[in-house]
């Protein structure tokens, strides 16, 4: 091979594939992300989410779904499925937890991912492990340096890639994208070389996770293979710089390219006899395997008073709520987003094929209802004068000196209408000072530009009580009450949903006669309306279902809460909100205590904050994420014809104060969670400089921090209930004459 040749190796020729030699047979390999399914290439079978394929604890099981995920990218021509993901879960608002095997326990995620493995390289798929390493965090994950102590990576973070490895024969890893005590993970010879090549003996190839490379001399050096997904870093007039100012060799090249070699000759991609396998992307069997993984991977965690399973011989009256009762969420966002190839089940169709014609359903539809609240609650300025003070800047980042003004409330919509309304004087000054000052930063037309407010304000509650917040934004929004914030909307500033509107809604007790200072954080997004919505009243105020709809509630033999996040809020690239979004946990609660028959489905892909409902809900199930026809198991569990049998591969809070990670997630520069304030120093890091992460917690982690801080978690880990009741009668203890005893049942 000519030197061109390998180094044209050393980089993708797309998102998705590698470039090909031909002159010496070597194909272009496919790539698609994964986990639960294929990602790119079509359609495909869409898998539940890995923490319900880990809650099973079947290893048998995971080779199952490993293998027909091999088998579904053979028939699509993919050669290196990008996972299985194999990051711990320190913080239950990791933005991919819903595609990481294993939870937060090394030794689980190690039993899982090994036949998973095995199964999907079965079939010639070469499974691509990732993040190595330290990948526990979304949020700024291109600048985050994450700290962690040897100690740690060794006993928590490490194990799973050692396993992949060791036992898995693995033949590719990619390395994460953030930094790793002070070095980027895809330029650290100790990780690549030094750990992985040398301690774990591994032999094959590892891959940059997307634009991942930053330095080629470093990253050429560590032990890094392949740059994705086109070259930059690894471009030939770099390579031949190098080699010119003797930094590097031809036979460092040579080494890089035969790790390359090494796996597309195990994989047989270079044997014109061993063909891809063809098939349809969606068969009985995937099918049968979707199904059986929601079945083993739902966890029934609370089950009062035996209101599950739900009697179908009886004459029930069902009524659903919730955001997914009548909609569909298959999976998270990102690169673990799978096109089902079937058309996916809502909980209340599974519900219907299940129950039988004996059971009557009803829906109340979803609506986000918070926007009607907007703009009500009195508001003064820090100081007590009328109106709200208002610092605008010209830039997304909160940067440079503001333009200050005072508004009457804090509201803003560049659209000709504002809530269904006509835009209000006021607002409408808000929005000719924002083009303004759109025009100030030189952008043409309105809404081209990013611009980023701060409101500053006091309330004045008159009675005690328990008061609700409402916020909705389009673009990225934080309320904070006294310093503490209580309403996240926040998105990164990469991130640009097609969603025009996200809102939130939560309820705080405050004392009467006393006044508590608001700020209110806004970004908008580039090239959209800036939109923002704020309100706040009496919960007693806050009607969140309709007459009738609390008529159908009440009379209701049980309701069935469909909850949880999409796959806008739950993603890769940013981390989520502890609490449900939107008025959830109120609507749960309201709808909890109207009807005591009430059982929760949460779909997401770890813990979620449950203090304001789960002790006024009957029955909680843990759906996590079904993929494309799991709900079909969960109706069967609710009707008794499966026996739930999950248990939990994470520890579940009481309270998000409670762990670990507290007051260390995500870790800005400034004043923690501030982001406001850090967003200025992130948003436009030069390579090398970026925010700090500790994990102050070091190996405790989990169910170790809990009992290492003698806390009483929610849900611990490995919990998990059944309809099976068994019970120990007539004991009997025995002295076998030894000083030993023996128990004799």
């Amino acid at each position: 091979m000519t030197l061109a040749e390998k180094v044209r190796l050393l980089s993708g020729n797309s998102h998705e594939a590698l470039h090909s030699i031909k002159a010496v047979g070597i194909p272009s390999i496919r790539v698609s992300d994964a986990t639960v399914g294929l990602v790119e290439w079509g359609p495909s079978t869409a898998y539940p989410a890995a923490p319900c394929l880990t809650a099973s604890w079947n290893r048998k099981l995971a080779r199952l779904e490993g293998q027909h995920i091999g088998i579904d990218a053979r028939a699509k021509h993919v050669g290196i499925l990008l996972g299985p993901g194999l990051n711990i879960l320190r913080q239950p608002q990791n933005g991919r937890s819903m595609e990481y095997i294993g939870g937060e326990d090394p030794f689980l995620a190690s039993q899982m991912v090994v036949p998973y493995i095995h199964g999907l390289q079965s079939e010639d798929v070469a499974a691509c492990c990732k993040h190595f390493v330290g990948n526990e965090i979304e949020t700024m994950r291109p600048w985050i340096n994450c700290m962690i102590s040897r100690r740690a990576l060794e006993e928590i973070y490490l194990p799973p890639f050692r396993a992949a490895v060791r036992q898995g024969h693995a033949w590719s890893l990619m390395t994460a994208a953030n930094w790793v005590n002070g070095h980027y993970a895809g330029a650290s010879a100790f990780d690549l070389t030094t750990v992985l090549r040398k301690h774990w003996g591994f032999k094959g190839m590892v891959m940059t996770d997307w634009c991942g490379v930053y330095n080629t001399l470093h990253s050429l050096n560590a032990g890094l293979n392949l740059e994705m997904p086109t070259a930059h870093a690894y471009a030939l007039p770099k390579i031949i710089s190098l080699l010119n100012q003797h930094k590097i060799s031809i036979a460092l090249i040579n080494q890089r390219v035969h790790e390359i070699l090494r796996l597309l000759v195990a994989m047989g991609f270079n044997d014109p006899h061993n063909p891809f396998k063809h098939r349809p992307a969606n068969t009985t069997s995937d099918a049968a395997v979707v199904n059986r993984v929601a079945a083993e991977g739902t966890v029934l965690l609370k089950n009062h008073n035996h209101i599950l399973p739900l009697n179908p011989a009886r004459r029930l009256n069902v009524v659903f709520i919730g955001p997914w009762a009548t909609r569909v969420v298959t999976g998270g966002g990102g690169s673990s987003h799978v096109t089902p190839a079937v058309a996916p089940l809502t909980l209340m169709n599974a519900v219907k094929q299940v129950a039988g014609p004996g059971v009557h359903l009803a829906a109340v539809p979803w609506n986000d209802t918070y926007k009607q609240y907007w703009g009500q609650g009195i508001l003064t300025t820090p100081v007590g004068k009328p109106g709200v003070v208002a610092d605008y800047f010209a830039n997304g980042g909160f940067g440079g000196k503001p333009t200050q003004v005072t508004q009457r409330n804090i509201s803003l919509d560049a659209t000709s209408e504002f809530n269904g309304k006509s835009v209000a004087a006021d607002n409408a000054r808000s929005v000719n000072l924002m083009k303004a000052i759109t025009a100030a930063s030189n952008q043409a037309t309105l809404g081209k530009a990013p611009i980023s407010v701060i409101w500053k304000a006091a309330i004045h509650p008159t009675t005690d009580g328990k008061y609700s917040f409402i916020c909705a934004v389009n673009g990225s929004g934080e309320v904070y009450l006294d310093g503490r914030r209580i309403i996240d909307l926040w998105l990164p500033f990469w991130q640009n949903p097609a969603h025009p509107l996200r809102g939130a809604l939560t309820t705080v007790r405050l004392h009467g006669g006393e006044t508590y200072q608001v700020r209110v954080v806004y970004r908008s997004f580039a090239n959209k309306p800036a939109v923002i919505g704020f309100g706040w009243l009496p919960r007693k105020k806050v009607h969140l279902f309709t007459p009738p709809e609390k008529n159908l509630i009440r009379r209701a033999n049980a309701v069935i809460a469909c909850m949880g996040f999409n796959q806008t809020i739950q993603r890769e690239q940013a981390d989520r909100p502890y609490n449900l979004t939107g008025p959830q946990n109120e609507y749960l609660r309201d709808a909890a205590m109207m009807n005591p028959h009430t059982i929760a489905v949460v779909y997401a892909g770890a813990g979620v904050g449950t203090e304001k409902w789960v002790h006024h809900v009957a029955g909680l199930l843990w759906g996590w994420y079904p993929g494309q026809t799991g709900n079909i198991s969960i109706a069967k569990i609710i009707f008794g014809q499966i026996d739930p049998c999950g248990h939990l591969p994470d520890t579940f809070s009481r309270y998000w104060r409670n762990e670990a990670a507290y007051h260390h997630f995500p870790g800005y520069p400034g004043v923690f969670n501030h982001r406001w304030q850090a967003e200025p120093a992130y948003a436009g890091f030069p390579s090398g400089v970026g925010a700090q992460c500790k994990f102050v917690e070091g190996i405790h982690v989990g169910y170790r921090w809990y009992d290492y801080k003698h806390i009483r978690p929610l849900f611990p880990f490995g919990f998990g209930l059944s309809y099976t009741t068994f019970a120990l009668s007539h004991l009997k203890v025995s002295s076998s004459g030894d000083s030993r005893q023996r128990l004799v049942v």
